[in-house]
């Protein structure tokens, strides 16, 4: 007779398996619209810039978040000081781990944000630009998904202008 198994389920998150989040998904996709678009060169030189630098950002946020992840679930505190260690001083305890990632999370998300905006401010420059730059439909869909990714990456969303 076969032993009995038992079935667990866990939920996890992008960054504790390591997979791409919404964001960075959404990303690629338009990373690889931009490369594929015939518009001049140097814009779309830079247009793919600005989304590399994103992407780069965002998957450097996700590993830290990974790391964070399982300091935390092995008893350690942002810095890899034992959250219970009786040795380590009051200020460098639980409070004060709970203060790195805080600040990490503020400066990771400040960058592929940034980075979205400037990308949907050129895109409408290049649509308004006479004559156009960029095709209205395709720049259109372009900040249609530039926008979806930074809602995904906890951005303020770029309003239309």
């Amino acid at each position: 007779m076969p032993p009995a198994t038992t079935t667990t389920s866990t939920t996890t998150t992008s960054s504790q398996t390591g997979q791409e989040s919404a964001a960075q998904t959404g990303l690629r996709g338009l990373l690889k619209q931009v490369r594929a678009a015939k518009i001049k060169h140097k814009l779309r030189t830079l247009l793919a810039n600005l989304l590399t630098t994103a992407l780069q950002a965002l998957s450097a946020e996700n590993a830290q978040l990974s790391r964070l992840s399982f300091l935390q679930n092995v008893g350690l505190g942002a810095s890899g000081i034992a959250l219970d260690d009786p040795f380590v001083p009051a200020a460098a305890g639980p409070g004060a781990a709970a203060v790195e990632p805080a600040r990490a999370d503020a400066a990771a998300s400040a960058q592929p944000c940034s980075a979205l905006a400037k990308f949907v401010k050129d895109v409408k420059q290049a649509k308004k630009a006479k004559p156009s730059e960029i095709p209205k439909p395709t720049a259109n869909a372009w900040i249609k998904k530039a926008q979806n990714v930074e809602t995904a990456a906890g951005c303020k969303a770029s309003t239309d202008a």
